[in-house]
């Protein structure tokens, strides 16, 4: 679980870097890396479901803190929501549906 845990921080980390660069923002790793660290320990700590508000400006908090430009941090945390908390919400309905479906399919079998 921890190695998942780790993987998934990495690949999240990869994604806002990969936003930034596609602003053609060159900006550190290991910045990016401790900012979405800080950002999902304060998303931790919120009483709001998805830590909505909370997640997202603690996120342009820390970047802007660790000196990307204010627009660009606002710009990549609303991607970056939109990919990770958005975004899979559609599908996992659908896939919500389907397994909803089969599984009423079985019990009347």
């Amino acid at each position: 679980a921890l190695w998942w845990q780790v993987a998934i921080i990495l690949a999240d980390t990869a994604t806002v870097y990969f936003i930034f660069l596609g602003f053609n923002f060159q900006a550190s790793f290991i910045g990016v890396l401790f900012g979405l660290i800080l950002t999902k320990i304060i998303a931790m700590v919120s009483f709001t479901p998805g830590s909505l508000v909370f997640f997202e400006g603690a996120m342009v908090l820390f970047y802007s803190a660790f000196g990307i430009p204010l627009q660009l941090s606002v710009m990549a945390t609303i991607i970056f929501r939109a990919l990770s908390f958005w975004l899979p919400m559609p599908f996992g309905l659908i896939f919500y549906r389907h397994l909803r479906d089969n599984y009423n399919k079985s019990l009347t079998n």
